[in-house]
């Protein structure tokens, strides 16, 4: 019984690691959009 809470914390804490990674990977394209945009916007 223990085991098997165990393994389910190991799995919503890798759950929850997955999750922050895509937040920063999506907060990094999302600045490198912006980025891009100011780049553009100045070359007009």
């Amino acid at each position: 019984m223990e085991t098997l809470m165990m393994l389910n914390m190991m799995m919503s804490t890798t759950q929850t690691l997955q999750q922050l990674k895509m937040r920063k990977a999506n907060q990094r394209k999302r600045n490198e959009a912006a980025n891009l945009l100011a780049a553009a916007t100045v070359l007009v």
